[in-house]
C-alpha cells in the first residue's frame, strides 16, 4: 500500500474508537471490525505478516459502503474510505477476491453493466436526435432499477425545449470497478465513456448518478480531459436550479400538499461533492418550502447503506442500514423523502418493502415531472 495518507490511516485509526458511531455498517451489525479502527488493525495484521487474507478479513472489507461519513466525523479526517478500497484492491490483486466479485467484474467487463445487458432505449422516445444540447446519462442502476427516473428527465427536457439525446450502449463510467479493487479496469472505463461522451459532442452531460458523476469530474484521466474541455457536466438537481433560475421550468406550489417532505442526501453527491443546496433549492420550488432536515443531513448525513458496491454484494445489509435511516426519517414525521440518487432510492425501497414502511420514495427529478 503506497499512499502516504492510507497508511497513516492504518498507524493511528487502529487506537481510536471516536467515530464508531459514525459507521452504518457498525451501526447495524455491531461488529467491532466494522469500524474504521477495526478495518485499520485487520490490515495492520495482514501487513505485519500476522494474519493472511482469509476468508472471513475478505468479507469484512466488502462490507463497508465507502460513505465518507467517519472522515468527515474525524478530528484529524483520515481517509479511512480510501483505506477500504485500496485494502480491496489489494485483496483483488492478489487473486483472493470472492467468487461474487471476480462475477461481477466480469460481467462488467462482458455486458458494460453489473446487472448484465440492459435495454438501452428504456424510457427514451423514438423521436430523439441523434445529437443535441443535452447528452442525458442515467447509469446503470436507474436503467435497471429506476426507469421511472428515466422517464421524469425525459419529461422535463422535452417540456423546456432542450435538445437532448441518450447513448444507446452506455456501458460502464468504472466506478464499480473501482469499488469492487480493480482500479485499472475502472481507469479503462471511464477512458472509454470519455470517449464515446466526446463523440457525439454535446454542450451539457446531465446525469442521475452521482457515482457516473464523481467519475465524469474527478475521474477522467489526464489524456482524455482535453476532448471535453468544453463539455459541462452537471447533476440532474444543478440542471433543474438552472431551469428555474432562467425561467425555462416552472411548477406549481401545491405538489405536495399538506404532507411533509424530507431530503436525504446522498453520500456521493453530499458529502464527496459538496452538493448541498440544489436539491433543496428545487424542493423549496416545487413545494413551496424547505424540506424537512433529518437529524443527520449534509456533510453529516448518514449512509443509504448502498454505496461502494454494497447494493451489488449484500443485499440483506443493505437493507439493514437502509431501515435505520428510514426510521430516522420517520422520526422527523417525513410523508414524503426525497433523494437524488438511483441507489440511494434502490437501497431505501429495499428497506420500505421489507419492512412495510408507510413512507412515499421520490427522486429529485420524479417529484420536478410531478409538479410540472
Amino acid at each position: 500500500m503506497e499512499n502516504p495518507g492510507v497508511l497513516d490511516t492504518i498507524r493511528n485509526c487502529r487506537f481510536c474508537f471516536m467515530c464508531r458511531h459514525a459507521c452504518p455498517t457498525f451501526l447495524a451489525t455491531k461488529y467491532d471490525s466494522h469500524t474504521p479502527r477495526g478495518f485499520a488493525l485487520l490490515l495492520s495484521e495482514v501487513h505485519e505478516g500476522l494474519r493472511d487474507w482469509t476468508e472471513d478479513f475478505v468479507e469484512r472489507f466488502y462490507q463497508c459502503s465507502l460513505c465518507g461519513l467517519c472522515r468527515e466525523d474525524c478530528l484529524f479526517h483520515w481517509p479511512e474510505d480510501e483505506l477500504v478500497r485500496q485494502a480491496r484492491a489489494e485483496i483483488a490483486a492478489a487473486g483472493r477476491a470472492p467468487s461474487s466479485i471476480k462475477h461481477l467484474s466480469s460481467l462488467i467487463t462482458q455486458e458494460g453493466s453489473p446487472f448484465g445487458r440492459l435495454d438501452p432505449a428504456a424510457g427514451v422516445p423514438a423521436s430523439v436526435p441523434a445529437r443535441g444540447e443535452v447528452l442525458y446519462w442515467p447509469g446503470c442502476t436507474a436503467r435497471k432499477n429506476q426507469p421511472e427516473i428515466i422517464r421524469a428527465v425525459g419529461h422535463i427536457l422535452d417540456a423546456i425545449g432542450s435538445p437532448w439525446s441518450r447513448l444507446d450502449d452506455e456501458g460502464c463510467c468504472g466506478m464499480p470497478f473501482l469499488d469492487l479493487g480493480y482500479p485499472e479496469l475502472a481507469h479503462h472505463a471511464i477512458s472509454a465513456l470519455a470517449d464515446r461522451i466526446s463523440a457525439v459532442h454535446p454542450q451539457i452531460v446531465v446525469t442521475s448518478c452521482p457515482h457516473c458523476y464523481r467519475m465524469l469530474t474527478e475521474r477522467i484521466p489526464e489524456e482524455r480531459r482535453g476532448s471535453l474541455s468544453d463539455v459541462q457536466v452537471m447533476h440532474t438537481s444543478e440542471f433543474l436550479v438552472k431551469a428555474i433560475a432562467t425561467a425555462r421550468l416552472r411548477f406549481r406550489h401545491s405538489w405536495a400538499g399538506s404532507r411533509i417532505v424530507g431530503y436525504h442526501d446522498p453520500c456521493q453527491l453530499g458529502r464527496k461533492l459538496g452538493v448541498y443546496e440544489a436539491p433543496r433549492n428545487v424542493i423549496l420550488a416545487a413545494t413551496g418550502k424547505p424540506p424537512v432536515e433529518l437529524i443527520h443531513n449534509r456533510a453529516g448525513a448518514e449512509c443509504c447503506g448502498g454505496g461502494g458496491a454494497m447494493i451489488l454484494t449484500n443485499h440483506e445489509l443493505v437493507t439493514r442500514i437502509a431501515t435505520l435511516r428510514l426510521k430516522a426519517a420517520m422520526q422527523e414525521r417525513v410523508d414524503i423523502l426525497v433523494s437524488s440518487c438511483p441507489t440511494c432510492k434502490t437501497a431505501l425501497g429495499m428497506a420500505r418493502d421489507q419492512q412495510g414502511m408507510n413512507i412515499d420514495l421520490v427522486d429529485i427529478v420524479e417529484m420536478a415531472a410531478m409538479a410540472l
